[in-house]
């Protein structure tokens, strides 16, 4: 529907119209008159043929002129409904504690990982090197743990606490057989909420076997490179073992990076690194949101209405000089 902006001018339209109705008729032969000189004086007592007809096509576009003109200036717009969506840096709330971009370290505990490795045993190692890593993580990082065999042994939702998280890593023991399933599926959900709100999250994947559900858990990796939670795979063992393939086809099929320890001091050193590039992207990170909403944006056609007037008023002095003959 037109609406106008100032629709109190449309109320000297009537004005405006007598005006124009007075000067059409009352004023028009004074004008012609001053501005012809050489004009027949006969003109004026004698009315010629068809001269009241003639200017009624000149009555209608100064009317019409008139009438666009005043509508221009009263601002009219119509009122158009649209969606309109904003990125915008944000605070996450503080009560859903989403701030700060998470890391949940998943650490296999089978019996396999009580087996000597050069520098010591694997889950003694893999307890220290963790620790570590736990200790060189940036202030604004929050951390999860979750130890897993065939099951899910151990778990620690993610948290700033992470001292909390390092005792639950002391307490670790190898014992039973490996399955990914139910790690992966449980850090899926524990990050879940983080993504809901735009929240940078990792995975941290370590084990030194082939699982026993190999394959079963293909749509949770497809979930999470959906939700872009990219799974980091450390293999502790040989390179050439079916286990590091495994570990290496999860990573890629996150958009994650897979790397190999066959020793106590090459684990340490992926770690480190692990722990340099988690504190890169924690130091860029900003939380983003997009916000949808509907709005009313105001669509002024007062262009149209003096575009109008302005073929109108040319339109009128060519039917003014086709009128009084001067035309070519």
């Amino acid at each position: 529907m037109l609406k106008f902006g100032d629709a109190h001018l449309l109320l000297a339209l009537p004005l405006v119209f007598a005006l124009a109705l007075y000067l059409h008729f009352r004023l028009h032969r004074r004008v012609v008159a001053r501005l012809f000189r050489l004009e027949n004086p006969m003109l004026k007592v004698v009315k010629q043929p068809g001269e009241g007809g003639r200017r009624m096509p000149t009555l209608v576009l100064k009317l019409l002129l008139l009438s666009a003109f005043c509508m221009g200036l009263a601002s009219p717009y119509l009122e158009v409904e649209r969606l309109r969506t904003t990125e915008a840096e944000a605070e996450v709330w503080e009560a859903l504690k989403l701030a700060r971009p998470a890391v949940v370290v998943v650490v296999d505990v089978s019996g396999s990982m009580g087996e000597a490795i050069a520098g010591g045993v694997k889950i003694s190692v893999a307890k220290s090197v963790i620790s570590r890593f736990l200790d060189s993580l940036p202030a604004n990082l929050s951390v999860g743990l979750i130890a897993f065999d065939d099951k899910v042994r151990l778990t620690v939702p993610v948290t700033r606490d992470v001292e909390r998280v390092r005792s639950a890593v002391a307490e670790l023991e190898p014992g039973g057989g490996t399955m990914f399933t139910y790690p992966l599926g449980v850090a899926l959900n524990m990050l879940k909420p983080y993504r809901a709100f735009n929240v940078s999250c990792t995975i941290v994947f370590v084990s030194d076997g082939l699982p026993a559900d190999q394959g079963l858990y293909d749509s949770l990796l497809r979930k999470m490179r959906e939700l872009n939670i990219t799974v980091n795979t450390v293999y502790i063992g040989t390179g050439g073992d079916p286990g590091a393939a495994e570990m290496r086809r999860i990573a890629e099929a996150t958009g994650g990076q897979w790397f190999n320890a066959e020793n106590a001091q090459q684990l340490s050193d992926v770690f480190e690194r692990l722990s340099r590039e988690i504190a890169r992207a924690a130091a860029s990170y900003t939380a983003r949101v997009s916000i949808t909403e509907k709005v009313v944006e105001k669509l002024d056609l007062s262009w149209c209405f003096f575009s109008a007037s302005a073929a109108l008023l040319f339109l009128l002095l060519y039917a003014r000089h086709r009128a009084l003959g001067l035309s070519i």
